[in-house]
């Protein structure tokens, strides 16, 4: 059964329910990652541990360099709108994984398993539970999320989240979306939104700026540009910054990059075994 999990992680394009797979724990299967090397997914990317979220398995992901700055200081701004602004709703960073059913049906064979977005916003409304996310067992819809990776050079998970920000979150409610590449020199904002006639549009801009949260977040503007890691930084600007995998602190962006480089070249070279692994 690990053999057949390990090719569902590769190839399924939702998360995989460990109760599925009659024998195999993720401690198990962690191990076999840490010794084997990790496994790679055209939707989720390199994958090398998971975490059990209700049975679940959700990918641990390397941070994105500058990922923190951008949780913190989004989260901070758009809840500083909700105050000010009146309009309610609740504002998170998301962890773990959530569910949407398809086809308006409450069937739980027709639900789509999705890795949660990296930031969201929920109004105060009501909508139909068939229209709702589930994660951890509470109803939710948000209207605006964010998502935070690489989206250009090596490892771009580009062309996955614009699939997942059309076909996932704006077909279950989603009215406001942003990509965020936040690495210093590599910048930039893909905005989705819908236009006058409710198709999904992508700006044509991506590049590094202050937005607007448009009629989904009327008056709210995201101040990108004023964010530590800014465009001005450059490779060698000191930095203080742990390494979440061998836990050695790096102490400039020039020297994280090759930090990151080097444990995807081990990765790699695990997933290269001389001889044929053997499944336990």
């Amino acid at each position: 059964m690990l053999k057949q999990l390990l090719f569902d992680l590769e190839t399924m394009d939702t998360l995989c329910n460990l109760n599925n797979y009659e024998g195999v724990t993720i401690q198990e299967l962690n191990k076999y990652l840490k010794k084997h090397g990790s496994i790679y997914s055209s939707v989720f990317g390199e994958q090398f541990l998971f975490t059990d979220d209700k049975g679940y398995l959700v990918p641990n992901q390397t941070a994105v360099f500058g990922e923190e700055n951008i949780k913190i200081d989004l989260l901070t701004q758009l809840n500083n709108w909700i105050d000010k602004s009146g309009s309610g709703g609740i504002s998170k960073v998301f962890k773990g994984a959530f569910y949407v059913n398809q086809n308006g049906s409450n069937n739980s064979q027709n639900r789509i398993v999705c890795k949660m977005p990296i930031v969201a916003y929920t109004p105060n409304i009501k909508m139909p539970c068939h229209q709702m996310w589930l994660p951890n067992g509470h109803l939710f819809m948000p209207t605006f999320v964010v998502e935070i990776d690489v989206l250009s050079g090596q490892g771009s998970k580009l062309k996955t989240l614009d699939r997942k920000m059309r076909d996932i979150y704006f077909s279950h409610g989603v009215k406001l979306g942003w990509l965020i590449d936040p690495r210093p020199n590599f910048h930039a904002i893909y905005e989705y939104y819908l236009d006058e006639y409710d198709q999904i549009q992508c700006c044509n801009d991506n590049s590094w700026r202050n937005l607007g949260g448009r009629d989904v977040l009327p008056g709210f503007i995201f101040s990108a540009c004023n964010i530590d890691g800014n465009p001005s930084f450059t490779l060698d600007e000191e930095i203080d910054h742990v390494c979440p995998q061998c836990y050695e602190t790096i102490y400039s962006i020039e020297a994280w990059n090759s930090h990151c480089e080097m444990h995807q070249t081990q990765r790699a070279l695990k997933r290269r075994p001389t001889k044929k692994a053997k499944f336990y």
